[in-house]
Formats: C-alpha cells, structure tokens, sequence
C-alpha cells in the first residue's frame, strides 16, 4: 500500500485520538486519589502527566499557527483533573480540523519555535506533526506505567491494533 506523507500524517493522528480515548477513559476508572497520587517521574501523577500531554497539544497547535507556545493562556485547566478532561474535547477539535484542513505541500512550511531548553529552531510543518503523535505515545506510555502501579490494567492502544480496528471498519 503507498501511503503519501498527508495521509500518513492524519492516520497517525487517527491513531493518537483513538488511544488517547481509551487512556482517558482508563483514568477516569480511578479515584481522585489514585489520579493524584505521586508515583515518580518528571510529571509524578496522571493528572499531571495528561495534563502535561494536553498542553502539549495546545502548545503545538498555537505554535503551528505562528502564535508562542507559551504561556498558556490564562485559566488553562491543569489544576483538576475534571477541568482538565471538560477542556480536552475543545482542544482535539481543534487539532482535528487543523489536520483536515492542510494539503501536502504545507507539510514542508516551516515552524519557528523556542524548544523547552530555550534553544529557537525551525522545522517543517510535517516534522513537527509527528513529533506531537511521537510525543503522545511516549506519554501514555507513562500513565500505562502509573496504571499498572495503581492496580488498574491500562488499555491495550498499540498501532497494530488500531490498523486492525480501522481494516475492519471499512
């Protein structure tokens, strides 16, 4: 099968929502406790973890948009875990219609940002796309990890599967 880079592109996004769902709906199986509990880790809890996914999502989406990452605007809802899942719907619309709405040929515009070490870079459009789905699968990574920690068993969301969910919807 000859995939071109746009539909390669928005399938992995396909993908990164798919499991982002099914993780999501993993964490809110557990208690406010559990969700809050430190467990390690440069983002210690899943809220904090999702939280630091989810602004991620929206530091990437105004960064591909020509506006700064950072900072987030004001009331971003990483306080709560409630807020933080009310607001998660608004932000994957977003990213949903941005993905719909390019062509290939934006793929290759290229996006300015200040990286976490302060460091300014440039890469095309099309890089920096799949490093939010890379991004992503790293993180869930994690609150699998936190889950398994917690007792919960965390979704299976690996990419083979997808493909064979999507293969036998068609």
């Amino acid at each position: 099968m000859s995939v071109n880079q746009l539909d390669d592109i928005t399938r992995l996004f396909r993908y990164t929502w798919w499991a982002e769902d099914q993780l999501i709906a993993a964490v809110k199986a557990l208690s406010s406790e559990q969700q809050e509990r430190e467990l390690g880790g440069s983002f210690p809890s899943v809220r904090q973890c999702l939280a630091h996914l989810a602004a991620s999502h929206l530091i990437w989406f105004r960064r591909w948009h020509g506006l700064p990452g950072r900072p987030l605007p004001e009331g971003w809802p990483a306080a709560s875990m409630d807020a933080l899942l009310e607001q998660w719907p608004s932000t994957r619309r977003d990213q949903e219609a941005f993905v719909a709405s390019l062509d290939l040929a934006e793929l290759d515009r290229p996006v300015n940002f200040t990286s976490i070490n302060q460091a300014t870079l440039t890469l095309p459009l099309g890089e920096t796309l799949r490093h939010v789905v890379n991004h992503s699968t790293y993180h869930r990574g994690q609150i699998a990890t936190f889950l398994r920690m917690l007792g919960a068993t965390p979704p299976t969301t690996d990419l083979v599967l997808f493909y064979a969910e999507e293969r036998a919807a068609r």
